[in-house]
């Protein structure tokens, strides 16, 4: 899902969870030709637009990142409490949040905290062009560019196992497709790991080895390819063969870079998770439900793996230890 689309509905939401102050504007119907129906309420309360702005949302950060700050003490979210969207340290004893980040003119959010210090990455586009660029913030305050460039979109992807370096998909040599970019943590020097012919990069394994890449054909009919980037010839391998429209989207890969996790909605109504095996190509069933498994995702450990399931337009989230079931 594109970031922006995924930060509006979650602002949405959160809207509609905030709740508003009634404005104290009441109305009444206007039409005399048909009589009230009965225990109908005849006033409804209305907001004005000014209780709506007042409306202060939370966001929490990107969910493939370092939510938790190096301490334990803080999780880094993002509100617009002054006026324009800006990234803060909450802290979980519920003392106020603390500014990280300080525009007045431009939306920026929280991305992660670095895996061994508490240096932070967070994305800011210009005057809402959204045109996301990501940027460092170093120990001292100060904040780098970290994608720079005209006309270009860049957003973060995953941290390496070992907290070492991290990778970010950038449009800056082709506006029609995301390259993929390794960055080192120590100096942020980079190197192009991937050039994307087209298709559209999903997630990368913790060891920096697979690649998973998705291929729609049409919004009901997608594929899902791999790519050995330790090879020569770097080949995206298609691994999800079918006939028909059968949707396939990637949910990620295990903390042991080991296997990937993907959806489709190739055994009936409902989508499914799978698991597909890296070495050996084998695929299983890891979770089913009689509702779409809408997300499945890992604890930093890899222990805990937390689901969400679509149950009737509801979202009912497990976790499950993976070591005891």
């Amino acid at each position: 899902m594109n970031s922006n689309i995924s930060r509006l509905i979650s602002y949405c939401l959160l809207l509609v969870l905030a709740g508003c102050e009634p404005g104290p504007e009441t109305t009444q119907s206007s039409s005399n030709t048909e009589p009230p129906i009965a225990n109908e309420v005849s006033q409804v309360p209305r907001y004005s637009a000014e209780a709506f702005f007042k409306t202060t949302s939370y966001a929490m950060a990107n969910w493939t990142g370092n939510a938790f700050s190096n301490d334990g003490q803080f999780v880094l979210v993002s509100s617009d409490e002054s006026g324009v969207f800006n990234a803060y340290a909450m802290p979980l004893n519920g003392g106020e949040p603390v500014p990280l980040t300080d525009s007045t003119t431009d939306a920026t959010f929280g991305v992660s905290y670095f895996p061994s210090d508490d240096r932070l990455l967070f994305s800011r586009d210009n005057g809402g062009n959204e045109l996301t660029h990501l940027f460092v913030r170093e120990l001292d305050g100060s904040s780098k560019d970290l994608t720079p460039g005209e006309k270009l979109k860049a957003s973060f992807m995953a941290w390496s196992a070992d907290g070492q370096k991290f990778w970010v998909l950038s449009n800056e040599r082709d506006e029609r497709s995301f390259d993929v970019y390794e960055y080192s943590t120590q100096d942020y020097s980079r190197t192009m790991v991937y050039e994307n012919p087209g298709f559209q990069p999903a997630d990368i394994s913790r060891d920096g080895r697979w690649l998973a890449l998705i291929k729609p054909r049409t919004s009901a009919d997608s594929d899902i390819y791999l790519v050995d980037l330790i090879s020569q010839d770097k080949e995206p391998t298609l691994i999800t063969a079918h006939q028909g429209n059968i949707s396939h989207g990637v949910h990620g890969f295990s903390k042991d870079s080991a296997r990937l996790v993907y959806s489709t909605d190739e055994f009936g109504e409902f989508v499914q998770a799978w698991n597909y095996d890296l070495k050996s190509g084998d695929k299983s069933l890891l979770q089913k439900a009689d509702w779409d498994i809408s997300f499945v995702t890992f604890s930093p450990s890899g222990r805990y793996r937390v689901v969400g399931v679509n149950e009737d337009a509801r979202t009912k989230v497990t976790m499950y230890d993976t070591e005891t079931g």
